[in-house]
């Protein structure tokens, strides 16, 4: 029975290792492996415990209804999710019911935060900054907003990437799945407990974070002084972890009484089924890239005064004596990097005053570049040729219920009024279409490049930057 029990959990675990080596030489780029990766690798036995010794086939049902999904709608974090469903119906089918918890901290693992922060960063900033601004205004202060810049009396207070508290909301999470992990080894939480005790631990994270910022804007405490982070960590234990910690410690539980008992090993014959599902949805997923519609850098048309320079993956570049443009080719509406911020980053420069304007009936995103001593001014919106909007939400309902495929056009000049008189040349209707339209969405397309081009030539007396298309 023991050398039973000992060829089954090696052979779980060669198939656990076959599915993880498989993924991550697929898409070798996809986890992060950064700081909270490790810590939360680390900390994943902590969530690794068993609710029922009853074997379930729970898993099964939802990797194949998950492989249905991805087929049709392609996408590298649906395949990851059916990895872990893979490893966990393996698990399950032999030694009982997993915590499921575990799904949770093994979610953690992928780069959920860093696509959800590229989808949201900078309509979550103006937000922050507009419910900040409103409260200090009802507490009589002299507060106004321009964008996500909070301004009281003359001071300014940019509300940048790290006010906005989506690495509170990782580590929170990661602590907060932790702690139920630790409770829920002597007890079981139901459920529909559980889903309410994050929904409560999100709540925590996002009010925490308001007052966060509201603190360090009437306190005019700035980025480089030490208690600016040392007031985030104080919110986060004192107004985060320990209230849900008492919350969770006071939660009414049950605990069965075969929850301690240790099940029997069962063979490992269902393990070669999933086997062979996993590598039917990886084959069509290969064979869905590639036969879907290719985008070509042709179907972005020249314009007209401006050199034309067709890039990697599809991108364009234009570009004259004051401004440069970018135009990248479409994605897929539920893909989440369709965002100048990752480029414009991967080339060193960090994203300052965010803000919207109007230019005639479409609302324009606008920013200031930073890097060093050197500041310039980008401006972007998604079109088709025959539509445009400045809306990430937007774009996305719009391809989902037209299927127009939508590109992503970013202007940069390097002064307010050239991207001003520019924006307002290039939106004009004689300047459309830009684009000869595909006739359809692609599916599904890696756009993401981790080469660095350099912009040999130079706007004016001034580069305008390093060219960012090589990390779109």
């Amino acid at each position: 029975m023991l050398t039973h029990h000992k060829y089954t959990s090696t052979g779980i675990g060669v198939f656990a290792l076959l599915l993880v080596a498989s993924f991550i030489l697929h898409k070798p780029d996809y986890l992060l492996f950064d700081s909270f990766f490790w810590i939360s690798l680390i900390t994943l036995p902590v969530s690794f415990h068993f609710s029922s010794t009853t074997a379930s086939s729970r898993a099964l049902i939802a990797v194949i209804a998950l492989a249905i999904f991805s087929f049709f709608f392609t996408a590298t974090i649906g395949v990851y999710c059916i990895l872990l469903l893979a490893i966990l119906y393996a698990i399950e089918s032999h030694y009982g019911k997993v915590n499921p918890i575990l799904l949770v901290h093994g979610a953690l693992l992928s780069p959920l935060f860093n696509y959800f922060n590229t989808l949201v960063s900078f309509p979550l900033r103006m937000k922050i900054s507009a419910v900040v601004g409103q409260a200090l205004s009802w507490a009589g202060y002299d507060a106004s907003i321009e964008g996500n810049l909070v301004i009281i009396g003359n001071e300014e207070f940019l509300i940048d990437k790290a006010c906005m508290g989506l690495y509170m909301l990782g580590y929170s999470l990661l602590f907060g799945t932790l702690i139920l992990a630790h409770f829920s080894r002597r007890r079981v939480i139901k459920q529909s407990k559980l889903i309410a005790l994050y929904a409560t631990l999100i709540l925590l994270v996002l009010t925490g974070n308001l007052v966060r910022v509201t603190l360090l804007v009437i306190f005019r405490i700035p980025p480089e002084y030490w208690f600016h982070e040392g007031l985030g960590l104080m919110v986060f234990l004192c107004y985060i972890l320990f209230p849900f910690y008492l919350l969770v410690s006071k939660t009414h539980t049950l605990n069965p009484e075969n929850s301690r008992s240790q099940p029997a090993p069962r063979t490992l014959k269902q393990v070669p089924l999933v086997m062979v599902a996993l590598a039917f949805v990886a084959l069509c997923w290969k064979n869905a890239n590639r036969h879907e519609k290719e985008v070509s850098s042709n179907q972005v048309v020249q314009l007209a005064g401006y050199q034309r320079e067709a890039l990697k993956n599809g991108v364009v570049k234009f570009s004259d004596h004051r401004s440069l443009i970018y135009v990248k080719p479409p994605v897929p509406p539920y893909r989440a990097d369709h965002n100048p911020m990752i480029c414009w980053q991967g080339s060193g420069y960090d994203f300052g005053k965010v803000y919207t304007q109007k230019f005639g009936e479409l609302l324009v995103n606008l920013a200031e570049l930073k890097k060093g001593d050197e500041t310039l001014y980008t401006s972007w919106w998604f079109d088709t040729g025959d539509y445009r909007t400045g809306s990430q939400w937007g774009w996305r309902w719009e391809a989902f219920k037209s299927n127009k495929a939508f590109y992503l056009v970013n202007l940069t000049c390097t002064t307010k009024n050239n991207l001003s008189e520019t924006l307002q040349s290039l939106l004009r209707e004689n300047n459309r279409p830009w684009f000869m339209k595909p006739d359809t969405v692609p599916t599904d397309k890696d756009f993401v490049s981790h080469e660095k081009n350099r912009i040999k030539s130079d706007l004016g007396r001034k580069p305008v930057a390093k060219d960012p298309s090589g990390d779109l």
